[in-house]
This record gives C-alpha cells, sequence and structure tokens, in this order.
C-alpha cells in the first residue's frame, strides 16, 4: 500500500495484489457532511434572525468555526477511512468508492518514475495563492497501458519503495 496522489490533486492509496494495482480514494463524504453542518447551522441562525440581529452573526462565527475545526480534523477522518480500506480484500475496496478502480498488470506497458518542476504548491489551491511563485520538485510515478496513462505524486521514500516492487513484479515495464 502506498499513499499518492493523483493528477487532479486528490488523496488516493495504491494497492498492489498478485494480478492488478487497484487505484483508491478515501471517501469524500467527510467533506460534504462539514459542508451539510455548516449549512444547517447558518439556516437556523438565519431563522433566528428574525428575532436578534446578534444572534445571526453569533452563527456565522460558530457556522466559521465549526467549517475551521472540519477542515483540520478532515485528514484524520481520511486516514481512518484509508485504514479501513487496508483491511479489506481487493474487490471489496474497489466496490467500497465509486472512483476506485484496477489496472491489470496485463494491460501495463510501462512504468516511468521522474521528478517534476512544480510552481505554487503542486496544485493545493490555497497553497498557490499564498505562495505563487515557489517551485517544488515532485516525485511522480507514471503507470502506462495500452489505452491510458495514470500519474500518481509520491513521496521519495515511497516512491523508492514503489519501483522496489514493480521491479519485482514487473521487471520488464521499467523505463
Amino acid at each position: 500500500m502506498f499513499d499518492a496522489e493523483d493528477n487532479e490533486g486528490r488523496s488516493c492509496v495504491l494497492f498492489f495484489t498478485s494480478s492488478r494495482v487497484i487505484v483508491a480514494v478515501p471517501t469524500e463524504r467527510v467533506f460534504w457532511v462539514g459542508f451539510l453542518v455548516m449549512i444547517g447551522i447558518i439556516v437556523g441562525f438565519v431563522i433566528l434572525f428574525v428575532r436578534s440581529l446578534a444572534m445571526f452573526f453569533g452563527g456565522i462565527v460558530i457556522a466559521v468555526g465549526v467549517g475551521v475545526l472540519f477542515v483540520l480534523i478532515s485528514p484524520f477522518i481520511q486516514r481512518i477511512s484509508v485504514s479501513r480500506l487496508r483491511r479489506l480484500p481487493a474487490d471489496e475496496i474497489l466496490k467500497a468508492g465509486k472512483k476506485n478502480f484496477e489496472v491489470p498488470y496485463s494491460s501495463i506497458v510501462g512504468v516511468e518514475s521522474k521528478q517534476v518542476k512544480t510552481y505554487g504548491g503542486g496544485g493545493h489551491v490555497w497553497y498557490m495563492i499564498l505562495r505563487p511563485t515557489e517551485v517544488r520538485y515532485d516525485n511522480l510515478i507514471e503507470i502506462v497501458t495500452t489505452l491510458e496513462r495514470y500519474s500518481f505524486i509520491l513521496s521519495r521514500k515511497e516512491l523508492d519503495r514503489c519501483m522496489d516492487l514493480i521491479r519485482k513484479i514487473l521487471p520488464d515495464t521499467i523505463t
């Protein structure tokens, strides 16, 4: 299992089985639950707006506070989601999320690893706004199939471990 980020900036996990690579995107329900909680709080206090302007602004402050708290705890919730995926059999991992997919080894024609220069934080919107000219180097692995090219960003340590595993499983595909 390798923690990665796909070319759209989504966090994902790569599972290597005996016959395929499974790419699992941890559940995105976490975001929507927090969003709905914030909307609920705002609507609740909008109703109270009729009674008191101070209550309305208090509701906005509470909603923003819940949003900030949610942003802070969402990585922990995502880790819990990933740990649950680890315990599932391969077919269950595929069924666990709509965006999960498999890449059979038989369809892989090449695997490349390289470092790419990224400007402004590598796709993270707030980081790009705060530091738009910052340059960083991402460790990229590309899995090339007969139909598609999949790109994943991994940490240097994860990339080395992943490439070692691929050398054992698919030695003829590494370029």
